[in-house]
Order: C-alpha cells, then sequence, then structure tokens
C-alpha cells in the first residue's frame, strides 16, 4: 500500500502544504525568450533549470572545449603528480596549430621554450590560448588525439552521452560537439570540484611576451557577479560562451552558443542572468533529520517511526503558479520492523503546475526501530487485523 500527501497522509499533506504554500513561491515556467540558438539557465545549488532552449541538440561548442581540457589538467594537480610550477615544453605543433601561424587566439608561445604550468592555465583561461591548450594535451597524454580520447571518456564518467571531443581547443572538426546541457554540467564538474583553480577564469588580463591581453568574457566587467568561465566562437559555430555569476551566496550557470556577434553574446548571457537572479530564488525545504511525518510500523517497539529526508530537499521557484505546486510523498505502509536509522523507505517529489519533478530525495527513517518478540508481533498483528492503523 502507498502512502502519499492525498492518501492516507492527508493530514500531514494538508498542515505541510500550508506551511509550503505559505512560506513559498512556486516555480514558473516563464516566457522568455533569446536570439541564441542554443540556451540553458541553471542554478548552481538546486541543479534547477531555470530557462532551456534546444538543451540537448548537438552544437559546436568552440572554444567553450577548453573547459574539458583544464579539468582534465586540474585533476592531475589535484592528485599532485602536476603543480603550477612545473614547466611545460611547447612543442613546434604547438606553435603552428595555437601560435601566430595558424591566425587564431593564441597566447604568443615561443617554439622549443619551457613554460610554467600556472602561466599556461592563464593563456587558456584569460586569452583562450590554442597554442598552451595544445601544449597542455602533448604534455599529459603525449598527442593531442589521445587527450581529446581522454576527454571524452571524462564525459562519459559523468554519463553525459552525446559530447564527443576531437581536439583539445576546439578548432572546427567535423564530428567534434556537444550539447547546451552537457557542457553546462561539465562547467558544473569543474566549478565543485576545483573552486580555487577555477579562480584562474576571473582574471581580467594576462600579459606574456610582453603582450597584453584582456580576458574575452567581457561580462568580467560589467558588475553581474560573473567569475568565469569561457568564451567560443568560431565561423561555423557563430559566438558562445559558458558564464557563470554568484550573487549573495547564490550561483547561477549559463549557455548560450550560436549568436551572430560578442555583442550580442554579451547582451544575450546578460539578459538571461539578470533575469535568473530577480526572478527565482531558492528555497530548502527540509533538511536531514527534519521529520517529513510519521508512518505505521509494524511489529515493532514503537508503532510509529518519523520519516525524514537523507539529502538537503531544495527547489528553485518564482513567485508566479503558487496554487499550482504540489509535494508528493510515497512509500509502502505499513513499515515492517525491524528498521534501522536513516534506511531508505521511499521517495518525497516536489512538482509543478504540469507535474514535472521539480526536486526530489528518498524518505529514510528518523531512527531505529527494534522487532518486537513473538507473542508481541502476533499480538501486534491481531490488533491491525482487528482495529486496522
Amino acid at each position: 500500500m502507498k502512502a502519499n500527501f492525498f492518501g492516507r497522509s492527508r493530514l500531514a499533506a494538508m498542515l505541510f502544504a500550508a506551511l509550503l504554500f505559505a512560506a513559498l513561491p512556486a516555480r514558473a515556467f516563464l516566457e522568455i525568450g533569446t536570439k541564441a540558438p542554443y540556451a540553458l539557465l541553471m542554478e548552481v545549488e538546486t541543479g534547477a533549470i531555470l530557462f532551456e532552449k534546444n538543451a540537448d541538440t548537438l552544437m559546436e561548442p568552440a572554444s567553450m572545449t577548453k573547459i574539458v581540457t583544464l579539468t582534465l589538467l586540474f585533476e592531475e594537480i589535484r592528485k599532485g603528480r602536476v603543480s603550477l610550477d612545473d614547466k611545460i615544453y611547447i612543442s613546434r605543433n604547438a606553435w603552428e596549430r595555437g601560435g601566430p601561424p595558424s591566425g587564431s587566439s593564441t597566447m604568443f608561445l615561443e617554439p622549443e621554450s619551457l613554460v610554467s604550468v600556472g602561466d599556461l592555465i592563464m593563456g587558456v583561461a584569460v586569452q583562450s590560448g590554442n597554442d598552451a591548450t595544445i601544449a597542455i594535451a602533448e604534455h599529459l597524454a603525449g598527442t593531442e588525439e589521445d587527450f581529446a580520447r581522454a576527454m571524452t571518456r571524462h564525459a562519459r564518467a559523468l554519463n553525459l552521452k552525446r559530447s564527443l571531443f576531437l581536439n583539445a581547443s576546439g578548432w572546427p572538426q567535423s564530428g567534434h560537439e556537444t550539447t547546451a546541457r552537457e557542457i553546462a554540467q561539465l562547467a558544473l564538474y569543474q566549478i565543485r570540484n576545483y573552486p580555487k583553480l577555477y579562480a584562474f577564469y576571473g582574471n581580467k588580463e594576462f600579459v606574456w611576451n610582453g603582450i597584453s591581453q584582456r580576458n574575452r568574457n567581457n561580462l568580467l566587467s560589467l558588475n553581474l557577479g560573473v567569475d568565469g568561465i569561457k568564451t567560443g566562437h568560431s565561423k561555423s559555430a557563430g559566438y558562445g560562451i559558458v558564464v557563470s555569476a554568484e550573487r549573495q551566496g547564490r550561483r547561477l550557470l549559463l549557455v548560450v552558443s550560436g549568436l551572430p556577434s560578442e555583442r550580442a553574446r554579451t547582451a544575450e548571457a546578460k539578459r538571461l542572468l539578470e533575469w535568473g537572479f530577480k526572478a527565482f530564488r531558492p528555497y530548502r525545504l527540509f533538511e536531514p533529520g527534519d521529520s517529513v511525518e510519521p508512518a505505521v510500523v509494524w511489529h515493532g517497539r514503537r508503532p510509529r517511526v518519523p520519516l525524514t529526508v537523507d539529502e538537503p530537499l531544495a527547489v528553485t521557484i518564482t513567485d508566479k503558479m503558487r496554487s499550482e505546486m504540489r509535494v508528493r510523498i510515497s512509500y509502502t505502509t505499513p513499515l515492517i520492523a525491524p528498521l534501522e536509522r536513516g534506511q531508505k523507505v521511499g521517495k518525497i517529489e516536489v512538482l509543478d503546475g504540469e507535474g514535472r519533478i521539480l526536486a526530489q530525495t528518498h524518505l529514510v527513517t528518523g531512527r531505529e526501530v527494534v522487532q518486537e518478540g513473538l507473542f508481541g508481533r502476533a499480538f501486534n498483528t491481531l490488533e491491525h487485523l482487528l482495529f486496522g492503523g
């Protein structure tokens, strides 16, 4: 038998719903458009998708690819196999295919020189240097092709099944592709797992070889709370960006791609970020240990056990559609003793007016329930058969 907010647990449901709707505005899927062919706006803390457009359609990532390149380098630094002071050899291949001879974005590295890992990260994060990117790939994997295979493996390890990386820089190449949703997840992984190294993206300029270059992410200078992450542009891909901003402890992550100009990219990213911060707010509904509702227990020394959540349950919602939001709890009732504390017994879901799940987590038992002895279990069964419960 299943228990839910509109069945056996009606009283608890009514009390919780009254509290929820009195205190929390509901998420709305507001009508907002974008000129970008591909877009996705995410709240980092809750993982809520605030806006999306063609987010699962394959697209060319251009230099947004370099997010993955730096993630693999950051992992080597975290494991202690590479340090920021290590020197990396700049091959003639890296210079020819990513330096001034390539006509692409470059750090202006000298061929056959040695450059520190820290400087190369700056060259990628600030200047989007293809020469620095190729040098990193060759240092870590021997060849850029082998490194690109490692990049794709990283995506698969995160259960991202559509991304395919054929080079480290994002240079246009048939079949080198991802989606707005997957590049957002790849950026999210980096932000969460390497916060100190992520800070490299926040540098507004970098001087190398006597040449000063400003960060290609000009949103850093617009007082939006932006602190990263990576632009991308090619003739075939158009202008795109993965950008993250934090205000008052709240972080948003945005992907837009396929725009016709740098100006359009800046305008759309700014507009969507401002909208996300103004229209939505995150709310934490339950913390582990909070009592969601009591559940009936058979054959236990306690007739009921409080149910709680195994991780914080949070949603990101707007002030609209308040009456359409609903909460659903499901578990098999009665529960049968013995029960361990923290035992998973069901789930709790927060849904919007169209039945889409906004957030969910497991329901777990809030305390241990010891099993009754043989006589107690027999009496308990008889009591339930005669009187229910």
